[in-house]
């Protein structure tokens, strides 16, 4: 009878000791779980951020149709600069073209360089001011007739001999913008060009210069390639050329 007490203690505490060795390892893998929990999440947070770069990527709006949100996934385009671009395209109506953008407060042309690829409006226009737009001034030239009078020579004096007179030389008229505009891009000559407004002899031989290796330009928004330039000399000239 004691022997077989002894016997079942022994069963116990091996089923004990099985028992305990199970409660373990249950607490091993239960501890285990967190750690693939939370790589599961990094995985869908990489995903995450891959999709919304591709997002970013695919980004093409119209910028007469983007509200404030919309603007505000492009790249450098916060809050103020979306209200601002608003605000333009209700004053003016509409955007005639992306270029346009930089008209807008707080948008040069380096921001303007990095949303250009993601940006679009319908049916762009791109126009020049027409000569009826601008006041030209002609100024007619008046030619005075001088009349000399000779008198008859009486018959005791000799007749006195005329002076020789050198013919006459017309005046020399200064150029002016008025009378020029609109000026081509193409054919314009130096000195054309420089009746721009803040246009330097320098700009003017790089505009010769950028017209000769491009073959022509094929619209006003072509002069960004003229490095010399910048942008507030092109928004003070752009009224006065065209490209034909």
């Amino acid at each position: 009878m004691k022997k077989n007490k002894e016997n079942i203690i022994i069963l116990i505490s091996f089923a004990f000791i099985i028992l305990f060795g199970w409660v373990c390892q249950v607490i091993i893998n239960l501890n285990k779980k967190p750690d693939k929990y939370s790589y599961s999440i990094y995985n869908d947070s990489t995903t995450e951020s891959q999709e919304s770069q591709t997002d970013e990527d695919d980004l093409y709006i119209d910028l007469n149709k983007a509200d404030r949100s919309q603007l505000m996934m492009l790249d450098g385009i916060g809050e103020t600069t979306a209200n601002a671009i608003i605000e333009y395209r209700n004053i003016n109506g509409k955007f005639n073209n992306i270029e346009e953008l930089m008209n807008v407060n707080g948008i040069g042309e380096k921001k303007f360089l990095a949303v250009k690829d993601h940006i679009y409006v319908e049916d762009p226009i791109y126009t020049t001011t027409s000569v009826s737009s601008t006041t030209v001034h002609t100024t007619e030239k008046t030619t005075s007739a001088t009349t000399q009078t000779t008198t008859a020579p009486s018959p005791e004096t000799k007749p006195e001999t005329k002076p020789k007179t050198e013919p006459e030389t017309e005046p020399v008229t200064q150029m002016s913008l008025e009378d020029h505009i609109p000026i081509d891009l193409n054919t314009a000559s130096f000195d054309e060009l420089m009746l721009l407004p803040k246009m330097t002899e320098e700009t003017a031989n790089e505009i010769i210069s950028v017209r000769e290796q491009i073959g022509g330009f094929s619209n006003i928004n072509e002069l960004l390639l003229v490095e010399s330039l910048t942008q507030p000399q092109i928004k003070a000239m752009i009224d006065y050329v065209y490209v034909e």
